[in-house]
């Protein structure tokens, strides 16, 4: 077994939990840690997630949803580290600022990989955490940051072209531009703010980072070609780029932070490149390592790199998004030249469950009145909560 006897918490690193069992970047930690030798639960409050079928983990566990009831969510995952003896807690997907808020309870029983909650939350916060890296010396967009129609129209007068979105948002499901037909209708308001943001075109990147006390352990920067609708990527290969390692780098200087930290980038045509916003939480980046990497940057705080060589897809989305992307013979090619993040000949069964993880989620959106996009994480977004 794979251990790591003076791990994040100075105790020997046996089992671990991984919350966010639905998304593929869990399956594939999951794998990679098991193929590390540590033994891995999956928590999540979707009970169709994706992991439920890997032969990888030891049990999954279906919890309370930490925006129906988080009391009972921390709850059951104190639960969970005491039967399983847990001894390393690693948030996924947004589930992690809900994780970060009982931070303090659940890190006297195991070593929780996130950081603080209010770190973690001027990240997700798409204004503040423009703020944050203008106030660091980093180049980024005009943005501003407006709560009524009238302050709309203002900053709309001061950027010109610009995108808006909800200061709390994913997937780029709620992006409206200045020229759409649509402005009129921002539901922008004190409870919902809004940002503004000067329109930056040019080539669209995306970082995924593991950080250890402010120092980066992992990094990979890939390209986000193919999405499913305006955001999510839906394929990777990494592209080696210095100056967004160095964006990075020179962002976490001097702090504490830890846990998985992703950005996405605009790069213009003459190199320069403006940070768009953050996700606090583990993003694609992480199908493009191997095997032991990832739990060894996480566990051990080695320094690890990507495999160069991977090209990567959620294949499944690609057949739903990808073609509407590109024209069809690039996507064909496309296609059939990158590999399957869910496919594995050794843990096969997730490929055949992930349809009916899928139909759940249509079935839910349709019940929502939601995008799937949506509906997939309405049980764990964090839309201000407590602030």
């Amino acid at each position: 077994m794979s251990t790591n006897e003076t791990g994040l918490t100075g105790k020997t690193i046996k089992t671990v939990l991984l919350t966010g069992g639905r998304a593929p970047v869990t399956l594939d930690l999951a794998r990679y840690f098991s193929a590390a030798g540590y033994h891995i639960y999956v928590a999540d409050s979707f009970p169709q997630s994706l992991c439920k079928a890997s032969n990888c983990i030891k049990g999954f566990f279906t919890i309370t949803s930490p925006v129906e009831n988080y009391d009972r969510f921390l709850a059951d995952l104190k639960g969970i580290i005491l039967k399983q003896k847990i001894n390393l807690l690693i948030p996924t997907c947004e589930e992690v600022l809900y994780i970060a808020k009982g931070k303090e309870e659940l890190s006297n029983l195991c070593h929780v990989f996130c950081s603080e909650l209010p770190f973690l939350l001027s990240l997700h916060n798409k204004y503040t955490f423009i703020k944050s890296a203008s106030d660091k010396g980093l180049q980024v967009p005009t943005t501003y940051l407006v709560k009524n129609k009238e302050e709309l129209t203002q900053a709309l007068q001061l950027v010109g072209a610009a995108v808006m979105k909800p200061v709390y948002s994913r997937f780029a499901s709620k992006v409206i531009y200045s020229d759409s037909q649509h402005v009129k209708e921002v539901p922008v308001s004190s409870k919902v703010p809004y940002v503004v943001q000067e329109r930056i075109t040019g080539r669209f990147l995306c970082s995924y980072s593991v950080i250890h006390q402010g120092s980066i352990k992992a990094h990979v920067v890939y390209d986000a070609n193919y999405t499913a609708g305006n955001g999510a990527s839906i394929l990777f290969k990494s592209v080696d780029h210095e100056g967004i390692r160095n964006w990075v780098t020179n962002y976490f200087e001097d702090s504490n932070a830890e846990g998985q930290f992703s950005f996405d980038f605009i790069e213009k045509e003459d190199g320069q490149i403006y940070p768009i916003e953050c996700n606090p939480r583990a993003t694609s980046g992480v199908h493009l390592f191997n095997g032991k990497s990832l739990p060894s940057a996480i566990v051990e705080a080695k320094e690890e790199n990507p495999d160069s060589q991977k090209r990567e897809m959620i294949g499944l989305a690609m057949l739903i998004y990808g073609w509407q992307k590109k024209n069809k013979r690039q996507w064909l090619k496309d296609f059939f030249h990158s590999k399957d993040v869910v496919w594995s000949k050794k843990d096969s069964m997730p490929f055949l469950y992930q349809f009916r993880s899928y139909f759940s989620i249509l079935r839910l959106s349709r019940k929502l009145n939601v995008t799937p996009l949506e509906a997939s994480t309405h049980d764990i977004e964090w839309n201000g909560e407590d602030e």
